[in-house]
């Protein structure tokens, strides 16, 4: 059953994949998992690596956020405050 905390995003791409398998076989049975194995897979896989990748973090401009480390020197701390 669903999960409602579930992000919604990929059941479209599950049900399509439902109904291509309804076209051939109706109703679902062990043969046509055993026939479409390799989609059900390959979906299964797809949906799982989207979800474990961080997210890409943009800016206003829509470029890639770059993490960049600065290192100044200092000959006063007392001036720098």
């Amino acid at each position: 059953m669903w999960n409602l905390d579930d992000p919604p995003d990929y059941k479209s791409e599950i049900f399509e994949l439902r109904d291509k398998m309804r076209n051939f076989y109706y109703p679902l049975t062990v043969k046509a998992l055993n026939e479409y194995d390799a989609e059900i897979r390959e979906l299964y896989f797809y949906i799982y690596e989207s979800l474990h990748q961080a997210p890409e973090i943009r800016n206003f401009d829509g470029e890639k956020i770059r993490y960049t480390t600065m290192y100044f020197e200092i000959s006063d701390p007392e001036v720098a405050f």
